[in-house]
């Protein structure tokens, strides 16, 4: 990596950036242990929240490096403590692919307690945890200081003048009162560096992420967006480019844009796949959209011959009065205009579905069950048998729970699953909508299973395997 020269002063010349470690299944109440129907799996992926600040900063002279500890043992990191030896520690508590969903971090007091015992520097914490819940992370992580919102600009910041000339950044004082100056500081992506992937062993990870922009201009009630800000922001497409052609000569073919919406401006999609084309990368990328940011079959055309494998949708549910009230602005004749595209583009169009959001009864329930069903085994259409709804902190549906009490400071992350589907339904409690929802399950695995069934028949008789009777 290329150092400019420069004429500032740092209080802190080397800074540790630490990704927390998750467990492979997130500890959820005992109640629902078994139910497999809520997202609970990190996956490992390129740690770019880390790489993206850490990049920044090593082009400033700063002495930087960078400890995953999905992939790098307790030891590594102690190893780092005897020659390394930072001025400061900052730990990520979610990685990109999850600003905008921050599960409970489970393991912060063991990672953050280790991290305290090995490095007797200052410790900083940041993500969509202490960006949403600041006065609980730092009482449970004991970190000297946390950062609100994107890291870029307030690491920078401190790393000259100290945390507490910083703004977004928050810290108890001696009397134990939360301090915090929150501003918009939003980090201008046209700026953001490619990630230098030398500070990391690109061997340990399977799947490559690249993240081209950040922001979104839907409204969901349901997504965290303050770790973004409002607006929407995206890279230069050379340096993303740039960014695929090194992952490729690491080995990467697939690719995955960790952006929340890939296909906002339809003329940069148009863009980036010319140049996929006539660069001849031959590759395979997959990304997530609104239903409604591309209408064009002929964008969807050139998005499948620059290697576009699938599309992730929010379709959340297929009746229009909860989209209506979901804050996505998309309507089902949105939905069905996007699955003709994808159908007639030969693009794969992934569709997740959200059950228990604000409106949600049996018969909205039974409408997104009958679509499904409808559209089971469409060419190029996937659409999953549906999750819960998890009111993560920092959301919309998070802020209105705590009003009406069904969500606790004190029992936060049990909440959040025990109360799933009962803020502003007609569902009076969680047995309520439990048994709503297993009904409603229960009826889409014996469609499909007889669909299966009668599939294996028509394919014997067509071998001539069986007879059929008259």
């Amino acid at each position: 990596m290329k150092i400019e020269k420069h004429k500032e002063r740092y209080k802190y010349k080397k800074v540790l950036f630490v990704e927390m470690k998750y467990p492979k299944k997130i500890k959820v109440p005992k109640e629902i242990e078994k139910d497999n129907s809520f997202f609970i799996h990190f996956r490992k992926q390129l740690p770019l929240d880390l790489l993206f600040p850490a990049t920044i900063l090593e082009k400033k002279g700063i002495k930087v490096s960078i400890i995953d500890l999905n992939v790098d043992s307790y030891g590594t990191l102690l190893e780092k403590a005897k020659y390394f030896k930072p001025d400061l520690v900052l730990l990520s508590t979610s990685y990109i692919g999850s600003w905008q969903c921050p599960l409970p971090p489970a393991l912060l007091e063991k990672n953050s307690k280790k991290i305290r015992e090995a490095f007797k520097c200052k410790f900083g914490v940041f993500g969509p945890h202490p960006t949403s819940l600041p006065e609980f992370i730092l009482e449970k992580s004991h970190a000297d200081f946390l950062i609100i919102g994107e890291p870029e600009n307030p690491i920078t910041n401190i790393c000259k003048n100290g945390f507490k000339k910083t703004n977004n950044v928050a810290y108890f004082d001696k009397k134990k009162r939360i301090q915090m100056k929150k501003m918009f500081d939003p980090f201008n992506m046209e700026k953001m560096p490619v990630p230098d992937y030398g500070l990391i062993d690109l061997k340990k990870y399977e799947a490559a992420i690249i993240q081209s922009s950040r922001g979104c201009p839907g409204a969901c009630l349901f997504c965290n967006k303050t770790m973004y800000g409002p607006g929407f922001r995206q890279r230069k497409i050379d340096d993303v480019i740039k960014e695929i052609e090194i992952l490729k000569d690491f080995g990467f073919k697939s690719f995955y844009f960790q952006d929340l919406e890939f296909l906002f401006n339809e003329k940069r999609v148009e863009e980036f796949c010319k140049k996929v084309i006539k660069k001849r990368l031959n590759i395979k990328w997959s990304c997530t959209a609104r239903v409604n940011s591309v209408k064009s079959l002929k964008v969807y055309k050139l998005m499948k011959n620059a290697g576009c494998d699938t599309i992730n949708f929010g379709l959340e549910s297929a009746a229009n009065s909860i989209l209506a009230t979901s804050g996505k602005g998309i309507t089902m004749q949105d939905v069905e205009e996007s699955m003709t595209l994808c159908s007639r583009s030969g693009v794969k169009g992934a569709y997740n579905i959200i059950f228990g959001l604000p409106g949600e009864n049996k018969k909205t329930m039974k409408e997104t069950r009958k679509f499904i069903e409808k559209n089971y085994n469409k060419e190029n259409i996937f659409i999953d048998r549906g999750f819960r709804i998890i009111y993560f902190p920092g959301t919309k549906l998070f802020d209105i729970a705590l009003k009406q009490g069904k969500i606790k400071m004190k029992t936060i992350f049990d909440d959040i699953y025990l109360k799933s589907g009962t803020i502003n339904t007609s569902f009076k409690s969680k047995k309520e909508f439990d048994n709503a929802f297993q009904f409603m399950r229960i009826k889409l695995f014996a469609f499909k299973k007889v669909k299966k069934i009668k599939s294996r028949i028509g394919a014997l008789l067509d071998k001539g395997k069986i007879k059929k009777e008259n």
